[in-house]
């Protein structure tokens, strides 16, 4: 529609004689008549009536006919008189023009937390059959905030992209939104299909980024606890948030009446921590069912995601026990930074936390790669009593610094007969100087 176009009708003589004179022809469209004088033709000659017309106005499309008519006044004497005129159907489309869609709304990142930043973006498109002729307001629509850009003008298949920066709403505010672009947002541009112009996507806004520390695990050894007896705890706190702390926090494990306070330091994300505490079973007074717990920044001083879940609990038992038990109640060096100048002690301090007086048996002081091997016979020692033991010419004249490692072992014979066999032995490493 409203378009121009061309049109032919093609005559021939196609009787047994000349035409001796002209004659008038046509062709019509709609109203309108093209009138041509048509010279003679000889026995099969042709002749062109060409003519430039328009397409009727932008509201009137569909069928019509064009006719082509010789001899229309039937000047000539014919052989037949009926096959003077052929018709053509046309259709007619509707007037070229631009048709904005909004291809596609998007987001980055794919996950969107409260009160970061994100960047939108929405992709028009002109998908019409006629290029836009000038600009048009376009927007980007977040909550309450609107991004307006001037479109250029877009050829047929062209896109326009409109990115904005924007800012996730308050902490509180969390939840399902919508994103609307929309082109030619003033309808300044007549176009094919006024109502293709906008898209909607739908985001989740999740609460804000929180780290969020867990008691991850709660374990100790030995395995089996008996009365005024030394075991281990090891407390592991992790971040499970999707934010890293930036500073350090108070964490402790506690049993019974005794609390071992640590300095959680900062975590990265599904970043651990470990606490590591030596501790004493009860006396025979107090046995049976009880608890370590452990308590990730116990002084809240860490706003977290979820502030319900520092705690674990880790239910024990503590058996009594007739027999003796030898443990080591420290294991270490004097100097503690020794060079090579320097003579060594090495320190044991032995105690039986059993209930009952053991017999006589054989320690073992050991310093790896280094000779001799200390060996003490042990004279019993009575039921809560310790004992301290020392080498010290290990180490008369030690030329080669670097890292040694020494070991302590209590009954190497295994000749006493304990409620716990698994805690006679102890290590320690350490670092001699030039």
């Amino acid at each position: 529609a409203t378009e121009k176009f061309y049109l032919r009708a093609i005559m021939r003589n196609v009787g047994n004689a000349p035409s001796l004179d002209t004659c008038t022809s046509f062709v019509n469209f709609k109203k309108t008549y093209w009138n041509m004088k048509m010279p003679p033709l000889a026995v099969g000659e042709t002749y062109d009536l060409g003519f430039h017309a328009c397409t009727p106005g932008e509201a009137d499309t569909g069928m019509f006919y064009i006719r082509g008519v010789a001899d229309s006044h039937d000047s000539i004497p014919e052989q037949n008189e009926n096959n003077n005129k052929d018709t053509l159907i046309i259709t007619i489309l509707p007037k070229k023009k631009p048709d904005f869609v909004v291809d596609s709304v998007m987001v980055t990142p794919d996950t969107i937390y409260a009160t970061e930043k994100f960047y939108l973006r929405a992709i028009m498109r002109n998908v019409g059959n006629a290029p836009s002729t000038d600009t048009c307001t376009s927007f980007v629509n977040f909550k309450k905030t609107y991004w307006n850009m001037k479109m250029p003008p877009l050829a047929v298949g062209e896109t326009y992209d409109l990115g904005f920066h924007a800012c996730t709403p308050a902490e509180a505010d969390t939840g399902m939104f919508y994103i609307r672009g929309v082109a030619d947002s003033h309808d300044s541009i007549p176009e094919q299909n006024e109502n293709n112009n906008k898209d909607t996507l739908i985001i989740t806004i999740l609460s804000a980024k929180k780290p969020d520390l867990i008691v991850q695990s709660l374990e100790y050894k030995p395995d089996t606890l008996f009365t005024k007896a030394t075991f281990y705890v090891n407390a592991t706190i992790k971040n499970v948030g999707t934010l890293a702390t930036v500073d350090s926090c108070n964490s402790y494990v506690n049993f019974l009446k005794t609390f071992w306070n640590m300095k959680t330091p900062p975590l990265a994300v599904n970043q651990t921590y470990t606490i590591a505490s030596k501790a004493f079973t009860p006396d025979s007074s107090e046995f049976g069912d009880l608890y370590i717990k452990a308590f990730a920044d116990s002084h809240d001083s860490i706003p977290e995601s979820n502030e319900n879940n520092n705690v674990e609990t880790l239910p024990i038992t503590v058996y009594t026990s007739t027999l003796p038990d030898y443990l080591v109640d420290s294991f270490y060096i004097k100097p503690a930074n020794p060079t090579t100048r320097d003579s060594i002690r090495v320190y044991a301090r032995l105690r039986n936390a059993g209930m009952s007086d053991p017999d006589t048996c054989t320690a073992r002081i050991k310093v790896y790669d280094v000779m001799p091997t200390a060996f003490y016979e042990l004279a019993p020692v009575p039921a809560g009593d310790t004992f301290s033991i020392y080498w010290e010419d290990v180490f008369n004249e030690l030329t080669t610094p670097g890292n040694y490692s020494a070991s302590i072992h209590i009954d190497i014979a295994n000749s006493v007969k304990e409620g716990i066999e698994t805690n006679n032995i102890d290590t320690l490493i350490f670092n001699v100087n030039p």
